[in-house]
């Protein structure tokens, strides 16, 4: 295996919402209010949504 294939990323890409309410210490309709208005980008994965964690550190530094 390629060592760059082989490397582990210490941080996910993704969260789920419930992770990123915590992360953000927001309610869920804050948070939804936030994907909704494209400030925090998701994916859907089947039924799941799951929330770009970068997104998520971004915006909890723009606030800050």
């Amino acid at each position: 295996m390629p060592k760059e294939m082989s490397k582990t990323h210490s941080q996910p890409m993704f969260c789920s919402v419930t992770e990123a309410m915590a992360h953000l210490g927001v309610a869920r309709s804050t948070l939804y209010r936030a994907i909704e208005s494209g400030t925090v980008k998701t994916v859907k994965l089947g039924g799941r949504r799951l929330v770009d964690f970068e997104a998520l550190k971004a915006l909890r530094t723009q606030a800050i």
